[in-house]
């Protein structure tokens, strides 16, 4: 499994919704996307991502939601 970078347009699975954010799963590594995007999104749905950063222990990730996969 390739880690990883900034830019990486993915796939990730919806674990979580919260008013401020969503969690995502991708290539085994949680990501979160921050900010009010959860509208019309439940856990289980597939959205397409950016990776924008990384954090500074390297195992999450954070992403902006590009759309329904």
């Amino acid at each position: 499994m390739a880690a990883l970078k900034p830019g990486d347009v993915l796939v990730a699975v919806v674990t979580k919704v919260t008013s401020g954010l969503i969690v995502v799963t991708a290539q085994g590594m949680r990501g979160i996307i921050p900010g009010s995007v959860g509208t019309g999104v439940k856990v289980g749905d597939r959205l397409k991502i950016r990776v924008v950063d990384l954090k500074s222990d390297g195992k999450e990730f954070i992403a902006a939601r590009l759309g329904v996969a």
